[in-house]
């Protein structure tokens, strides 16, 4: 995970990781089977809402061309990273949902790009390490001064679709043509995350959280958290 490198582990036990991950009783859920289909048509509908919207020459074309590639997927695969950096007893491993070539990537870019536009034009706390330093070199500390850091457990795992979808898209002025378009695309999304194990071969719908290695899971919860947690901050 954070410290690089590799941890070898057998198949059997690798197995028995997924299991244990696509087991668990709130972020994922049993799914019906998969209608590309209809899939394809709600992709069609959200395609044309967005250019329609937006006014961006060829949208719909590159959503039907991304999602008709034969390589595409809607199904994401589980990846586990060894948490390493953690304290003996207390490693566990972080699931990611890796994505690269998903069938839904045009969506998905632009509901990452909306949203980080949207997000960037309020004053962030903190919008990059650098900054982070800039910053705190710039306080002055006193002998009883404690520098506290706060973790947020399994942050890319929180919130349901409706929780996220409202969330995430507060950030949008209510006056936006694409609010709606946002809300509509967004909620889909979220909705319709799939991960598979390739070790096992389990297939499940998560129900909580947007995910991790997906191409909008960064702009999305980064939105949502501003909009619980920060904007009070930095608009007071």
């Amino acid at each position: 995970d954070k410290h690089g490198g590799y941890v070898l582990v057998t198949q059997q036990q690798l197995a028995a990781v997924h299991n244990d991950i696509l087991s668990h009783p709130v972020w994922y859920q049993e799914h019906d089977d998969v209608n590309l289909e209809i899939m394809a048509l709600d992709v069609k509908k959200l395609a044309f809402n967005i250019q329609r919207v937006t006014e961006e020459t060829g949208f719909v074309q590159r959503a039907l061309h991304q999602w008709h590639l034969p390589s595409s997927s809607v199904f994401a695969q589980l990846q586990t990273l060894c948490k390493t950096h953690k304290e003996q007893g207390a490693i566990t491993h972080r699931n990611v949902h890796a994505l690269p070539n998903s069938k839904m990537a045009v969506l998905s870019q632009w509901v990452s790009r909306t949203l980080q536009q949207h997000l960037l034009s309020y004053p962030l706390i903190i919008n990059s390490t650098k900054q982070f330093v800039e910053k705190i070199n710039q306080v002055q500390v006193d002998p009883n001064d404690y520098f506290v850091k706060i973790e947020g457990v399994e942050f890319y795992m929180k919130g349901t679709p409706e929780q996220l979808t409202r969330d995430a898209c507060d950030i949008i002025d209510d006056d936006c043509p694409s609010k709606g378009v946002m809300k509509d695309t967004l909620s889909w999304l979220l909705r319709h995350q799939y991960v598979k194990s390739s070790i096992t071969g389990v297939s499940k719908n998560v129900a909580i959280g947007s995910g991790m290695g997906l191409q909008h899971s960064g702009a999305v919860t980064d939105s949502a958290f501003f909009v619980k947690c920060e904007r009070k901050w930095v608009m007071s």
